[in-house]
């Protein structure tokens, strides 16, 4: 396998898949196999055929909502009483 492509370090997940996906493409067209791809970028192989099939690259659009937000109100009560393990 060449030396190893290495992206800048990338902050938020989608800017992690950004840079997955744009490595998947490089070593694909260089000829690597998608086995290959995987092994090098340590992600599976659905989502090394997945940035394949794409023309171009599509973030999530499913914004993942946090449970936390359920108990914010009790939380913040707690933290202001103090009453929270530390």
């Amino acid at each position: 396998m060449p030396a190893c492509f290495c992206p800048k370090v990338a902050t938020t997940p989608t800017e992690k898949r950004y840079e997955h996906y744009k490595e998947v493409k490089q070593l694909h067209q260089q000829g690597h196999t998608i086995r290959a791809i995987t092994r090098h970028l340590g992600v599976s192989r659905n989502t090394v055929r997945r940035y394949l099939r794409q023309d171009n690259f599509a973030p999530k659009t499913k914004v993942r909502r946090s449970n936390v937000l359920e108990y914010e109100d009790y939380l913040r009560k707690r933290w202001a009483l103090r009453l929270h393990p530390l």
